[in-house]
């Protein structure tokens, strides 16, 4: 019984490392352009002259309706799925940035999210945030962690 216990709480642990989740280039150059499923030349040479002089790049887009609770974990696989489907709003080089574009808007959901990438190697989406939709910039933004 003790063994049994020990195993299902590693196996709980084990899931709850946080990752970073690998974009390709073309999804976050067409994410930022005009989101039609394809990346031209134009939205990849823009992406590559954002991240010449930025770190980061952070938006605004769709979280999904299961991750609008009291839920701070979410998948990265669903992380992926979401931005994929987002036209996003950005990117700005830094929340303060973002924040103060979006102040004093509202978004018409209950929730959206709030997606932070940075390039090296290539592109990784290192952290996600859910916000209120109502009073976005003036909101509690919470840190959801991505996991495996």
């Amino acid at each position: 019984m003790g063994v049994l216990l020990l195993l299902l709480q590693c196996k709980g642990l084990r899931q709850h490392y946080e990752v970073t989740v690998p974009v390709d280039e073309e999804v976050v150059a067409d994410g930022f352009g005009n989101h039609d499923g394809t990346a031209s030349e134009d939205e990849l040479k823009s992406m590559e002259e954002y991240f010449s002089s930025n770190e980061e790049a952070w938006s605004v887009g769709y979280i999904p309706h299961r991750y609008w609770g009291p839920v701070t974990v979410i998948p990265a696989d669903t992380v992926l799925y979401a931005f994929k489907e987002n036209r996003l709003l950005g990117p700005y080089e830094s929340e303060e940035r973002l924040r103060e574009a979006y102040e004093g808007v509202g978004f018409r959901t209950p929730y959206v999210g709030v997606y932070v990438i940075v390039s090296g190697e290539g592109y990784e989406m290192t952290k996600v945030f859910r916000v209120r939709g109502g009073g976005f910039s003036e909101s509690e933004w919470v840190r959801m962690k991505i996991v495996p």
